[in-house]
């Protein structure tokens, strides 16, 4: 199958994980509100909840994994193919920038939910929307810019797993901003999309920029690297929880074993 087909693919079924993420948090939300609290509805809600955090863990375990054992390395013999005499670390700098960038964005989304328990903003959702839009465009662009199938697949699985949880998150977000159901639809819609647009983005730049294809390949590794490790270890510290912290970092430790297993033969 050719790359670019298969990367169309994947951008699709990324959709509608993200899709399939946002129509379970407003299930759920309608389910609790329909039903009164300390029944069955609860335990199946905690349960849920219980299910993602361990996703979350195995997500960020691949993130972390991908993006030392894969992503960074590539980015760096990208560079190199390029800038053969080249001696600073450029790769590790745009790493640390799209570390950064993501360290940036997410402080933004705590203020601006800290200002909507303040007051009543409406902007708030769409505020916090436009935010995790923007690194969600990041990681589709990780996985456009990749032509090898191995690391198309590792990134994937990555994105897939984190989808889930984070399309979960968004809608539960959207749900609690009392905005009208078409308003919750469109901003969803909005959100869901930028992942495959980035993929897409991503495999046509590719596709576009011919004989440089090599040095901007590099710099969408080791950018989308930084964004990585961050979802693997401070994202991944801001939204830690109380409970099963032995099974989240058990789920942790398999996701980096994974990836570390594979970067033996990609």
């Amino acid at each position: 199958m050719p790359v670019f087909q298969l990367q169309l693919i994947l951008a699709i079924l990324i959709w509608i994980i993200s899709i399939t993420g946002g129509l379970t948090a407003y299930h759920l939300n309608r389910k609790s509100t329909l039903t009164p609290i300390g029944n069955s509805c609860d335990v199946q809600k905690h349960s849920h909840y219980s299910l993602i955090y361990l996703a979350e863990s195995f997500a960020g375990g691949v993130f972390l994994g991908a993006a030392l054992f894969h992503m960074l390395p590539d980015a760096q013999s990208a560079l190199k193919l390029v800038y053969p005499n080249l001696q600073y670390p450029f790769g590790n700098l745009i790493c640390a920038l799209g570390f950064c960038v993501l360290l940036f964005l997410e402080t933004l989304t705590y203020y601006f939910d800290e200002q909507k328990k303040q007051k009543s903003l409406n902007l708030v959702p769409l505020l916090l929307t436009v935010l995790i839009s923007i690194h969600a465009l990041s990681e589709g662009i990780a996985l456009g810019v990749n032509q090898q199938t191995a690391n198309i697949v590792i990134i994937f699985i990555a994105i897939a797993v984190h989808k889930s949880s984070e399309g979960f998150a968004v809608g539960l977000q959207l749900h609690k901003g009392s905005l009208s159901l078409n308003t919750i639809f469109i901003l969803f819609l909005l959100f869901s999309l930028m992942s495959p647009l980035g993929v897409v983005l991503g495999a046509l730049s590719h596709h576009l920029i011919g004989k440089n294809s090599s040095l901007w390949s590099g710099i969408f590794n080791a950018f989308a690297a930084g964004t990585f490790l961050y979802l693997a270890t401070l994202h991944k510290l801001h939204h830690a929880h109380e409970h099963s912290k032995l099974g989240e970092l058990f789920f942790t430790l398999l996701g980096l074993s994974l990836m570390a297993i594979v970067a033996i033969w990609v």
